[in-house]
């Protein structure tokens, strides 16, 4: 996703465009999550026929002392046996890997959109932001230059800029010191944001992409995926409630992100 940097000059249109896209890009996570399952779970017998049909080939090519294989090729052929061998085992595993990918879809996608929302946050009230950085030294030559209040204000931009490199928990830390939401607010249905939560889907996808767990099965994938878009809603909405910032784009808006997401069919 396109993320918002820090700029001088707020628009109260940044968080409605940040918003929509998030809406629209885990939308598009989970309906290719959806229709993943269903072709793996009501595929099978395509798959074996193909894998029969690759097996049958490769014997062919053996009889008739052709070149040895490929790499590539010996990887499919590995791959046809064992879904010959063990067709539902393999329908699992690749079950498992769509659940895996969806996680860290999502996630990346949150990740970014949390940064977005810092740097909305930063566009609406820049002020707000000086107590993260209000022990930090000032260069003498800078206050000189521009004095105090605009060098103070590079600082807080800069540290804004900065919270892209870090981690989604530290994120989802500074937009609730900014915005202090009521802790009884309701802003996402069926939904109560929990830090223990969340570093859980944190921790899920680090383990997916550093650990390679993606072999054993996720229990609480629904679960996980559902709660990581209602936090991207809940961020929204309550950065959206702290700076009196609209979540509703334009129809110009909108085209443009149908645009800029949908597939392009045109052909050189």
């Amino acid at each position: 996703m396109e993320k918002v940097t820090p700029t001088h000059n707020s628009s109260n249109g940044e968080l409605a465009l940040v918003f929509s896209n998030f809406l629209l890009q885990t939308q598009s996570i989970i309906g290719f999550r959806r229709d993943a399952l269903f072709l793996v779970e009501n595929g099978k017998q395509q798959l074996t026929s193909r894998a029969y049909e690759q097996l049958q080939q490769f014997l062919k090519n053996t009889e008739s002392e052709k070149p040895n294989p490929s790499e590539k090729t010996l990887s499919d052929i590995l791959s046809s046996a064992l879904l010959m061998s063990s067709p539902d085992a393999v329908i699992r595993q690749s079950k498992r890997r769509i659940d895996a990918a969806s996680i860290v879809f999502v996630h990346s996608l949150l990740d970014a959109t949390l940064y977005s929302l810092c740097c909305v946050s930063y566009d609406s009230d820049s002020n707000a932001w000086l107590n993260f950085v209000k022990d930090r030294q000032l260069k003498i030559g800078d206050v000189l230059a521009n004095g105090q209040d605009a060098a103070t204000k590079v600082i807080s931009r800069d540290y804004v800029a900065s919270l892209e490199r870090e981690s989604l928990i530290k994120k989802s830390d500074k937009l609730h010191a900014i915005c202090q939401p009521p802790a009884n607010a309701n802003y996402a249905s069926n939904y109560k944001f929990s830090r223990d939560t969340l570093e859980r889907f944190d921790k899920l996808r680090h383990d997916i992409v550093h650990k390679l767990q993606f072999s054993t099965e996720i229990p609480d994938a629904d679960e996980m995926l559902d709660f990581g878009i209602k936090t991207g809603v809940y961020f929204s909405l309550i950065v959206g409630k702290k700076h009196d910032l609209k979540t509703d784009v334009t129809k110009e808006q909108k085209q443009q992100l149908l645009s800029d997401n949908l597939p392009n069919e045109t052909h050189p």
